[in-house]
């Protein structure tokens, strides 16, 4: 968590030296918040990077444990975890999908939702 942190930091600075995110700090606009999605998107290869790290010796292990004890029928059951976590992994990238999608649609919403109060505002004061 550490080396992630470090390497975020790292993100933030480098971008909030380049001139657009200058301009953007003399516009009154905060740089880090423009860096949101990069930042997140570091965060999260670097979190299934180490998680996958550390989950692969001990599936190994797991495996080799299964095989000695069980004998070489157990490689049924070993491909059957192996095609339930691709399956899982499948879910997951449609369920990303699929948020982006909701989110991409609520931004446009919210921004017509903003035309429509911008018109009633101007509407008011006549």
């Amino acid at each position: 968590p550490s080396s992630v942190s470090s390497m975020i930091g790292a993100l933030v600075l480098r971008k909030a030296m380049t001139p657009g995110l200058r301009g953007a700090r003399e516009a009154g606009v905060d740089p880090v918040s423009l860096l949101g999605r990069e930042v997140s998107m570091v965060y999260g290869r670097t979190q299934s990077l180490f998680s996958s790290l550390i989950a692969l010796p001990s599936l190994f292990a797991g495996s080799a444990t299964l095989v000695l004890l069980l004998g070489w029928s157990s490689l049924f059951g070993i491909a059957w975890i192996l095609l339930t976590i691709r399956i899982g992994f499948t879910l997951q990238n449609y369920a990303k999908q699929a948020e982006a999608r909701m989110s991409a649609a609520a931004t446009e919403r919210l921004g017509i939702l903003g035309n429509i109060i911008g018109a009633i505002r101007a509407i008011k004061y006549f």
